[in-house]
């Protein structure tokens, strides 16, 4: 077998962006040509989002 024992995959690194980062990341999305809509807030999804008792949403949540 090509596999070596105990060798394991490595984990990935959760990307944790500053504000910063994404004020810089935005600036050259405009700068290039990109546009950004107007997000407006769905009531109903958020409340759905929220009553989840699914640990994937404690994680998204805990960052």
């Amino acid at each position: 077998m090509s596999w070596r024992r105990g060798r394991r995959a490595k984990k990935s690194v959760p990307f944790n962006p500053s504000h910063k980062f994404v004020k810089s990341a935005v600036e050259d999305y405009l700068k290039n040509g990109g546009t950004i809509k107007k997000i407006e807030i769905d009531e109903d999804a958020y409340k759905a989002f929220i009553k989840m008792r699914d640990a994937a949403a404690d994680d998204f949540l805990k960052g």
